[in-house]
């Protein structure tokens, strides 16, 4: 267990591009603790954050270290009851099938969620209410079938999000509301046959978009608009037939289309 915390420390970050591999991030941007120094009775950190949350409960489940909490291959089939002050959490493979608008609501400071190769089923407006902070949400490898309407609503930080392997099928219109801060989006490996116009328009920020290995034959007029920050868009494996070149057009910083 300790090896796969050690994996989650190495992706991850506090609110800036600083990492230190095998290591434990204090909150000052850039100073780092070998992992054998948390929790030793000692103030090694500058502002004292490896000692800060050793008191802490952890779901019998779990395997907890300071803010970092792993559930991984545990066959959960519901959400454990989660510390408020957690900052990573991986509930990967499990057998989790439902969320609630309670699921996650207390998790304020949470960075990065990982929930790929659970069964969820649909994802809808609230469940993720709650993740303020949150720029890392990983629900790749489910059983999702359709993105309803708002269905991320309040995560306005989130830079990441990765839902490849799904069943979507559908994905409704402003199922990208509050997005706007999400750098690279995949949703690869699906259904989808149809895109929408404007689908992504709320995603101001996006830089990279993988649609590859779907079913998509039309792409609507104006689905990319907005997109000014594009660089990447990857469409193989598809079977497109009908879209409007001037969509590719508008797209002036795009250097990758295949």
């Amino acid at each position: 267990m300790i090896d796969i915390i050690i994996d989650l420390l190495y992706f991850f970050h506090i609110g800036d591009d600083f990492r230190c591999p095998d290591l434990f991030h204090c909150k000052s941007a850039s100073f780092c603790l070998p992992l054998d120094l948390l929790c030793d009775g000692i103030h090694h950190c500058p502002l004292g954050d490896d000692e800060e949350f050793c008191n802490k409960s952890c779901p019998v489940e779990c395997s907890c270290m300071a803010q970092i909490v792993s559930c991984r291959e545990k066959e959960l089939n519901d959400v454990p009851l989660i510390e408020e002050d957690a900052r990573l959490l991986d509930l990967q493979y499990n057998f989790i099938g439902n969320l609630t608008n309670s699921s996650f609501y207390k998790l304020h400071n949470l960075f990065e969620l990982y929930l790929a190769h659970n069964s969820l089923g649909e994802i809808d407006r609230g469940y993720f209410w709650g993740l303020f902070n949150l720029e890392i949400l990983d629900i790749s490898f489910n059983e999702i079938e359709i993105v309803r309407r708002e269905s991320f609503v309040g995560l306005r930080k989130l830079k990441q999000l990765l839902m490849t392997g799904n069943r979507i099928a559908e994905i409704e219109p402003d199922a990208f509301v509050d997005l706007d801060s999400v750098t690279d989006l995949d949703l690869s490996k699906m259904f989808i046959e149809n895109i929408p116009s404007l689908l992504f328009s709320p995603m101001k920020s996006l830089s990279n978009l993988d649609l590859s290995s779907n079913y998509i034959v039309r792409l609507e007029s104006d689905f990319v608009l907005g997109l000014q920050n594009l660089r990447s868009m990857l469409l193989q494996e598809n079977e497109i037939r009908i879209y409007d070149k001037a969509d590719f057009a508008s797209l002036e910083n795009l250097e990758l289309l295949h």
